[in-house]
């Protein structure tokens, strides 16, 4: 009997054992629900509210199973889409089938009040959450909304309701990291249903927390995509690999707006394409390898460069399909290694892109693009991944600031107080065979009494002097627009034609006013004048324009009546200079408000005689917003027989036209009109520039719109087209003024720009603004007898008292091919005396070398333009590289250093696991942060850094028992070699770098809670055996006892 208790004692206790060692085996992830989770990001607080909810409907075609759950986070506008309740807030569906394509009929699963969907808590909130709750062995996350470039960079999902706020890439990168620091799950699909997001930015922003990405180069239909096709595929075929799906959205996508079908209708400009992102890093590094070759070879290379670029296939203006831009650069380059490189990134594209499709319209897509802007904006670019690890930022200032140098011709004019002028003009106005400058506006005197005012200067060595000026006071408010030089009777002087306006308070009216003066001796003499009660008249212009080789004056501006405001153009057919005889006018009732403020003449549709181009705006009230709506209006008028015809106009909402032109800004032969002004967009003012054609006399044809802003609300006042910088291409100037955000005051801006059919309008120099000055005017000239045009500027400075200035400057391109780099070592806090700075062209010879005195400074002169690498080293500190640092021509490239001491620390990681402690140990010259242990990566992880450029190394002692061999080593996600050694029980891993902020990846082949659970399993194994050995022995004796 005490056996037998003894023996059932010993097996229960066995038992007990088996099960607390089952207990201790580590829980591995239940098997998921489902082989998908798709999750959709539905930023419809905007614009798009109309497809989000079409797009939804679509998702129920399909809806969700046990293979596939469907999740939607949706926030609505209340502007745009009143359907299914019109409610705003935001929302999260688990989609569920129906047949209604109207009504949203899936469970609801949560409504969180109004969410800012651009911000990227909100975007980590829902994928965290959809993870933990639906989980799946695949994982899907569509970004829905706007895509593309902004003034402030790249990135998706604008929130109207929120401000307009909208997900960087930065941000983006930020939220998928903290899903997959708490969740250790990478997206298996990142899909942007958005324009413009398959740039190779947004690949390398996103490369460490997705494996495959799907993006359009070019930009998307409000429709989107085909939810209804893309997720009957995922349904039907659930068991299909990241790479499948990615393949099947870039295909439906595609295809249905190629189809021939309706709904989606057609759209042959779609692109799409699918990116393995373990493959981005790769591809990057080969882009930064071409731009250094580039920029190192760019003064001989640098034609062809600009060649492939143009011919290049281009997505929204900013942007280049990555592989036909080397495709076209190696067809056209003779550098050898330029081609080399060139392959390179072919061949890492092909292996990056997995699928692409694009419709008839791009048949040079192939699925990648680039930011290749005919202006880099460095504010948004150089803090994205791709610009902080590669050359291709730095290619860019090599590229597309082709500037132009803007250097005073001659020291400025600066009236007295209380003296504005408006506008200036040039031309020989005394008959001496050389030019003056005019220049109009109006005087306050100390009784307030306002004048008209005309000042002439001559141009000496000195700089501008007064000449001779008149002042007339007709009535209040006196002020001068608008002036032209030109011979209005052929005598070979040109006189000086000027309009504006007055108020007469006897009839309390406002007159226009023209005037015609010519100079003798050194005094200004009214010839002729011409007044109009209840006419405004703001610009003014003198040519032949009803082909009788005589010039007529031609005016623009507004006149009104008791009914209504009316545009104003009028033309004065002149015989003698001492008469203005306006024999026709054209006024016409456009909207509310009407005004011409900007009038030029030209042949604009190549019929040999000259046209009337009008610019202005008018107004009209949308009841909808409940705002007045200003809206552009250009107009081109023809003369004949004394009657002015209406022959093209063309409209544009929430632009302002300040000035006009019509010259030939492409070298074609023809003619284009330019206007300038400033623009409304989304609550901010832009200066805009547009270039079009009226070729077919009864239209308009735009050839593009340009828009910027300076800083804080941006207007263009003038524009002025000539060969400014004596390269035989016209150039346009244009002037204006900006609110600086940061000074909050007002500066002038004055810059030259160029405009081709292929490139777009491109800044080639801008000269830096004055604080508290408006720049009203622009004329371009040769005033000094020297064959190059200058530019003249009148511009208003009000500070303490309020002032006119003329200027003059010079445009030059002048190639100046060296550039300096200077800078300062220290060890941080103290200047570093004795330290050898070495400057070489990156895997080449030394070009410079200097050491530094006792201040820690340096400076190497004379460096021609390209791409340098800069070694710092001194006795006693580690040695710091840094490559890329480029060297502009006629520029001082700044490079400070801070050398660090040559010490080597070493750092102990405890790691506490299913009851075991480990110890990780480093020793290396980095400083160590972020260290991770992931189990369920089966990998160690860490981040170092250090002095930027200087040399790092790390020894790393790994406990074989907790991650086993054979090991794979990544810094920043690329594999590398790394010498590994082992004593039987640890493994020894060398790794050496140059400093940067680096994260290290050690991943094994095995992980201890592989190996506990398998000793567990054995160890049931033998206790199992042991129980039944126990249960035969104990029959045995019963059977014995028997006998």
């Amino acid at each position: 009997m005490k056996n037998h208790l003894t023996s059932r004692t010993a097996l229960l206790c066995l038992i007990f054992i088996a099960l607390f060692q089952i207990s201790t085996i580590p829980v591995l992830q239940a098997l998921p629900e489902r082989e998908w989770t798709f999750m959709v990001y539905l930023d419809a607080d905007n614009d798009l509210e109309p497809a989000g909810i079409k797009d939804l409907n679509e998702m129920e075609k399909v809806g969700s199973s046990s293979n596939l759950a469907i999740i939607v986070q949706m926030d609505r506008n209340p502007d745009y889409d009143v359907s299914n309740g019109n409610w705003t807030e935001t929302r999260r569906y688990y989609v569920t089938k129906d047949n209604d394509t109207e009504a949203i009929s899936s469970v609801l699963l949560e409504s969180s009040g109004e969410q800012n969907m651009g911000d990227k808590t909100t975007l980590f909130t829902f994928v965290n959450w959809t993870i933990q709750t639906y989980p799946a062995q695949h994982y899907a996350l569509v970004l829905w909304n706007h895509g593309g470039s902004s003034a402030s960079g790249p990135g998706a999902c604008w929130d109207y309701t929120s401000s307009e706020d909208y997900l960087t890439l930065p941000e983006i990168k930020e939220a998928l990291a903290n899903v997959y620091s708490i969740s250790g799950k990478k997206i298996d699909v990142l899909a942007f249903d958005a324009c413009l997001m398959g740039m190779i930015e947004v690949a390398y922003q996103m490369r460490d927390y997705a494996n495959f990405m799907v993006g359009s180069e070019e930009t998307e239909p409000n429709d989107g995509y085909p939810y209804d096709m893309i997720l009957e595929e995922l349904a039907a075929s659930p068991s299909m690999s990241p790479a499948q799906f990615a393949t099947t959205i870039v295909i439906k996508y595609v295809g249905s707006y190629t189809d021939g079908l309706p709904n989606p209708d057609d759209a042959p400009h779609v692109t799409s394409a699918a990116f393995n992102l373990t493959k981005v890093s790769e591809t990057a590094v080969a882009v930064s390898q071409l731009a250094e070759t580039l920029i190192g070879d760019f003064n001989n290379s640098e034609a062809a460069i600009k060649e492939a670029w143009q011919q290049a296939e281009t997505f929204s203006g900013d942007f280049v399909d990555l592989y036909n831009f080397t495709q076209l650069l190696n067809s056209k380059i003779s550098n050898m290694t330029i081609i080399a490189k060139g392959e390179s990134v072919l061949n890492a594209i092909d292996s990056l892109v997995v699928s692409e499709v694009h419709g008839i319209t791009h048949s040079n897509a192939h699925g990648v693009s680039i930011y290749y802007p005919k202006k880099y904006d460095k504010l948004f670019y150089i803090d994205l991944d791709l610009a902080l690890d590669t050359l291709w930022d730095e290619f860019l200032d090599f590229a597309t600031n082709t500037e132009a140098q803007i250097t005073p011709a001659c020291p400025a004019y600066n009236s007295e107080d209380n003296v504005t002028f408006m506008d200036v003009d040039v031309g020989d106005v005394d008959g001496d065979q050389q030019p003056e400058i005019v220049a109009v506006g109006n005087y306050t005197d100390e009784m307030d009494d306002v004048y008209f005012i005309i000042a002439v200067f001559d141009i000496t060595d000195s700089g501008l002097v007064q000449y001779c000026n008149a002042t007339m006071n007709l009535g209040y408010y006196e002020e001068l627009l608008s002036v032209t030089c030109v011979d209005v009777d052929n005598d070979m002087i040109d006189e000086i034609v000027t309009c504006g306006g007055y108020y007469n308070i006897t009839e309390d009216a406002w007159y226009s006013y023209i005037g015609i003066f010519t100079i003798t001796d050194t005094a200004l003499i009214l010839q002729a004048y011409d007044e109009g009660a209840n006419i405004s008249v703001e610009s003014i212009d003198v040519a032949d324009v009803d082909g009788d080789n005589f010039p007529e004056i031609v005016i623009s501006g507004h006149l009104w009546d008791e009914f209504s405001v009316y545009a104003y153009v009028a033309v004065g057919n002149n015989s003698a200079v001492t008469s203005i005889d306006l024999e026709c006018s054209y006024y016409w009732d456009i909207g509310e408000s009407d005004d011409l403020r900007a009038v030029a003449v030209g042949d604009t549709d190549a019929d040999g005689l000259a046209e009337i181009v009008v610019g202005g705006e008018y107004y009209y009230y949308n009841f909808y917003y409940g705002i007045w709506v200003p809206v552009a209006y250009l107009a081109v008028l023809n003369c004949s027989q004394n009657t002015l015809v209406l022959q093209a106009y063309d409209l544009g909402e929430f632009f302002w036209i300040n000035s006009v032109d019509v010259a030939d800004v492409d070298g074609n032969g023809f003619n284009e009109i330019v206007i300038g002004g400033y623009c409304w967009v989304y609550d901010d003012v832009y200066m805009f520039i547009s270039i079009g054609h009226n070729l077919n006399s009864s239209e308009i044809v735009g050839l593009g719109t340009y828009y910027w802003s300076v800083s804080g609300d941006s207007f263009i006042y003038s524009l002025d087209v000539a060969d400014v910088e004596g390269d035989g291409i016209a150039e346009i100037m244009a002037v204006g003024y900006y609110y600086n955000t940061e000074t909050y005051m007002y500066e002038s801006y004055s810059a030259v720009l160029n405009w081709n059919p292929n490139i777009g309008l491109v800044t080639e120099g801008v000269l830096e603004g004055s604080s508290q000055t408006y720049t009203y005017s622009v004329a371009t000239e040769n005033v000094d007898a020297d064959n190059q045009t200058e530019i003249i500027t009148c511009s208003q400075e009000k500070g303490s008292s309020s002032r006119a200035k003329i200027q003059v400057f010079k445009a030059s391109n002048t190639v100046i091919t060296t550039g300096t780099v200077s800078g300062i070592v220290t060890d941080g806090e103290n200047p570093v005396a004795n330290a050898v700075v070495e400057v070489s062209i990156p895997r080449l010879s030394v070009v410079a070398s200097v050491s530094t005195p006792v201040n820690g400074s340096y400076t190497i002169s004379n460096l021609p333009e390209g791409c340098y690498s800069i070694k710092v080293y001194a006795q006693g500190k580690v040695n710091l590289t840094r490559h890329g640092v480029v060297v502009k021509a006629n520029r001082t490239t700044e490079a400070d250093f801070a050398l660090i001491e040559n010490t080597v620390t070493t750092t102990s990681h405890i790691i506490s696991v299913y009851g075991q402690t480990f110890y990780v140990v480093i020793v290396g010259n980095s400083t160590i942060s972020n260290f991770v242990f992931a189990a369920a990566a089966q990998s160690i992880s860490f981040a170092v850094s250090a002095t930027s450029g200087s040399s790092g190394f790390c020894n790393v002692s790994v406990p074989e028992a907790l991650l086993g061999p054979p090991y794979t080593v990544k810094i920043d996600n690329i594999t590398v070699a790394a010498v590994v050694s082992s004593n039987g029980t640890h493994s020894f891993i060398h790794l050496s770098y140059t400093h940067s902020a680096h994260t290290i990846e050690i991943v094994g082949y095995s992980v201890i809670s592989e190996f506990n659970a398998n000793i567990s399993l054995l160890f049931l194994a033998c206790i199992i055996s042991l129980l039944i050995f126990l249960t035969r022995k104990q029959k045995n004796r019963r059977c014995s006892s028997v006998l």
